[in-house]
């Protein structure tokens, strides 16, 4: 079971928001850490009240005047370099977009790629994707067969909900291309009633052995936002595989 470490910051944190005119100086976020070059490096995204181009702190702005923001990064590292994803989205939020830029100190970064799909959208991530965990695959053999895995929040298309969070996988070659792994979400909203049955997002998944662990992100309906938490929970696959995920029946560690 996890337990809670205290920080040395304000309310036991260890990375708190900044101040103006910082990026971050409204609230701040992390998605990864990445073990590069003998230390950890910690991906972390803010903002602040205004919508203007920041110059305190950010490595990386909003792309254009139609974007809102620059968002849910990730991170890793190969060949020397070090990988950043990243998600833009419109002001009307009508399409979540997935980039990677390198760079070969974490500061320079290169120009921006989007990621694109070889083998088109599906009703389930019509939206778009709003975050992704990204690995060298460590699964192998039928749709799983690619260099590297990715594990994404899926945005639904239809209106009607409301852009409902999935977790989805997709496998890549080069990082930029990328094909679904299965025709269908992995990992979809719980029953009604329960902690997660409003949104399930933000995965991490750690293979032990033969088991896949998920770690994700749950959230009950609006509706339910006063009786029910929010918090990380877990699922596991016993067999290695991507489509056999259960959920972890305990508290949600958060």
């Amino acid at each position: 079971m996890w337990q809670r470490f205290t920080g040395p910051l304000g309310l036991g944190s260890v990375l708190e928001h900044g101040v103006e005119p910082e990026y971050d100086a409204l609230h701040v976020g992390t998605t990864d850490a990445t073990y590069a070059r003998g230390q950890w490096w910690m991906w972390c995204f803010g903002g602040n009240r205004e919508r203007r181009q920041t110059f305190a702190g950010a490595l990386l702005d909003y792309l254009s005047d139609d974007d809102v923001f620059v968002s849910w990064v990730n991170g890793l590292y190969e060949g020397d370099r070090f990988g950043m994803f990243f998600t833009t989205t419109d002001r009307k939020a009508s399409l979540f977009r997935s980039w990677l830029t390198w760079s070969r100190n974490a500061l320079d970064l290169d120009p921006p790629r989007e990621l694109r799909w070889v083998d088109g959208t599906r009703p389930w991530d019509a939206k778009g994707i709003m975050t992704r965990h990204v690995q060298r695959n460590p699964l192998d053999g039928g749709a799983t067969r690619g260099r590297w895995l990715m594990m994404y929040t899926a945005l639904h298309g239809d209106p009607t909900r409301n852009m409902e969070r999935s977790i989805a996988a997709a496998v890549s070659d080069d990082l930029i291309d990328r094909r679904h792994t299965y025709d269908q979400p992995l990992f979809s909203i719980g029953a009604k009633g329960a902690w997660d049955s409003g949104g399930v997002s933000a995965p991490q998944l750690l293979k032990v052995g033969r088991e896949l662990r998920l770690y994700y992100f749950g959230f009950p309906p609006p509706r339910d936002e006063a009786t029910l938490p929010k918090g990380v929970g877990l699922a596991i696959s016993r067999s290695s595989d991507l489509r056999g995920f259960e959920r972890f029946r305990g508290v949600p560690a958060a």
